[in-house]
């Protein structure tokens, strides 16, 4: 801190560290213990009560030579009085150093002496090298509108912040660390929005988020036999063990997609960074317990003699008890198609992986006569939602403003559902049937989530609706922006942001839809261009967009081949190469 004043001062200066905190008002810490070295150099070490063990220590400098040191039972302060004339300058540097019984690298005690030697300027030098590299793997430049720039840096900023680097035994909860809401779990926010931006410009970080399910697994066998089911059942809201802390049991019993989600996100990173031995190899276990889960929550009807998945919740939380949910349905079959091809390469039973094809196949997505996609069983059926009459502020969510039973009687959506898995899975879908969706569910849709306006901003960059696109994207970028992110940021909110315009306005194609890497750019009219780095497989790109021009950097040594609009070129490495639109 420097402090400069015009006139002749008495300046107080108090600074420390203070244990007496609580999240959501619990009290964490099992035993606090403040200590003092000297006046200048003071710390609290404490235990939690799961065991782990903080310690940070803090040492002052500077301008003020007499301090006087004040320990509570849980705080400790340093306070100290100078007389600064004017002009003259104070400065008191303030040096903390943290470590815990978690940390994959040990320290020394004399940590922060250690560091002593270096100046400030050299320390953020350090921090300076760190956060460069991770901006110069992960921006994206948004030329021609100031306010999209600045709202997809905040998202790309807290993306970044929110990683725990080489540590698979957490995720990114879903406010970021930035919050309390939902005590610091985690959801399917990891495999839905957070793993394709990380897969895409850090693959090495995405690997933790898919560790992070792989050593969770036993959490999850516990949630499934505590229900009692064989296998694997993924929580809905995880703690680190991979056990299911949902308060709310619509949720927790019910919203059981995850478990295919987890499959998707492994199988998702597996085909990203061309490590298909991760699927038959670390990840085997997680694809074939959660099958063995599956084969057992579905049912099988006792007049047709086929499988339907009964009593669940698809990514629309306003069904709280529906059959055959249209998303579910899609992603079990993806996660049984998954577990067959791995049991095969495993040599299991043959009778095995037959039965996990033959369920996949017949597990029912509900079409009517005219070609839409059913969210489920008798939602046409549903009362309609009166938005009319019911929804008088439409500046707060719909179900502020109506009962739960009535959201759960009507066809009101919370965010996008059979558009959600129309998004995850395009080529299995016409552009007629997406449209024919859009027409029908989007005005029944609320977006009282936080994650619905981005996946509709892709879905109507698709349609070519670009206005629409542009409009849902700016109502995402502005939700942490513009006063939401009281309680925390709204991390998947962030990765959805990077979503629309990479796999929206650029047109990537999935990793899981295509071998090469293949664009399908829409620039909407706000934009002159777009810039960004990306990795596909074991390659390094960068991509620069305009309306007219696309133009495609190997920055790799690696020839490699990229597709735009159908039209495929080779680039060498270290070289590039334009498309014209």
């Amino acid at each position: 801190m420097t402090l400069e004043t015009e006139n002749s001062t008495e300046v107080e200066v108090k600074t420390g560290i203070d244990a007496d905190v609580r999240t959501n008002g619990y009290k964490h810490f099992a035993e606090i213990s403040p200590f003092e070295n000297s006046s200048k150099e003071f710390g609290i070490e404490v235990l939690s009560d799961v065991g782990d063990k903080i310690s940070i220590q803090t040492r002052l400098s500077g301008s003020i030579k007499d301090w006087i040191c004040e320990t509570s039972a849980e705080t400790v302060f340093s306070k100290g009085r100078i007389q600064i004339d004017a002009g003259e300058k104070l400065v008191v540097e303030k040096r903390s150093f943290v470590k815990t019984s978690r940390d994959l690298v040990s320290s020394s005690d004399n940590d922060l002496r250690d560091i002593e030697k270096l100046s400030f300027e050299e320390l953020l030098g350090e921090n300076n090298k760190v956060w460069e590299k991770r901006w110069e793997d992960s921006d994206v430049v948004l030329n021609g509108n100031n306010y999209a720039q600045r709202a997809l840096r905040v998202s790309l900023y807290h993306l970044l912040r929110a990683h725990v680097p080489n540590d698979s035994r957490v995720a990114i909860d879903a406010k970021g660390y930035a919050g309390e809401a939902y005590w610091g779990r985690f959801f399917w926010d990891t495999e839905m929005y957070l793993l394709p931006f990380f897969t895409a410009t850090a693959p090495e970080k995405a690997r933790t988020l898919v560790d992070f399910r792989v050593q969770s697994l036993e959490g999850a066998k516990q949630n499934a036999k505590r229900y009692g089911y064989n296998g694997a059942r993924y929580a809905w809201e995880s703690d680190s063990q991979g056990i299911d802390c949902c308060p709310n049991w619509q949720y927790g019993d019910h919203e059981v997609h995850i478990t295919a989600d987890v499959v998707y996100g492994l199988s998702y990173f597996a085909h990203a960074t061309g490590d298909l031995d991760y699927l038959k190899d670390k990840a085997s276990e997680v694809i074939l317990e959660t099958a063995k889960y599956w084969m057992e929550r579905i049912d099988i009807n006792t007049k047709t003699k086929q499988p339907v998945l009964l009593g669940v919740m698809g990514p629309d939380e306003y069904k709280a008890i529906s059959n055959n949910n249209f998303y579910t349905n899609l992603m079990v079959k993806f996660a049984l198609e998954t577990a067959a091809s791995i049991a095969k390469e495993k040599k299991a039973p043959e009778s095995e992986w037959r039965a996990y094809e033959k369920t996949a196949e017949m597990l029912p997505l509900l079409k009517r006569e005219d070609g839409l996609y059913l969210q489920c069983e008798g939602f046409d059926d549903l009362a309609e939602p009166q938005f009319e009459v019911l929804w008088k502020d439409r500046s707060k969510p719909f179900a502020a403003q109506v009962s739960q039973e009535r959201l759960y009687r009507s066809k009101c959506l919370k965010q996008a559902d059979v558009l959600m898995a129309m998004y995850l899975f395009p080529s299995r879908f016409s552009n007629e049937e997406l449209q024919k969706a859009w027409d029908y569910y989007l005005p029944y849709t609320t977006h009282d989530s936080s994650l619905s306006t981005a996946i509709h901003a892709i879905l109507a960059c698709r349609l070519g609706k670009m206005d629409e696109s542009w409009k849902f994207w700016m109502t995402s970028c502005g939700i942490d922006l513009d006063g939401g992110a009281a309680e925390g940021i709204h991390i998947a909110g962030a990765g959805g942001n990077w979503l629309v315009v990479v796999f929206g306005y650029a047109g990537l194609l999935s990793p899981l839809e295509s071998e090469t890497l293949t664009f399908n750019p829409r620039i909407p009219e706000q934009l002159q261009s777009i810039e960004f780095p990306l990795c596909w497989r074991n390659a390094k790109v960068r991509g620069k967009m305009s309306k007219n021009i696309v133009r495609i950097e190997n920055k790799g040594e690696t020839e490699i081949d990229v597709t735009v609009w159908t039209k495929t070129k080779s680039i060498k490495g270290a070289e590039a190469i334009s498309w014209e639109l």
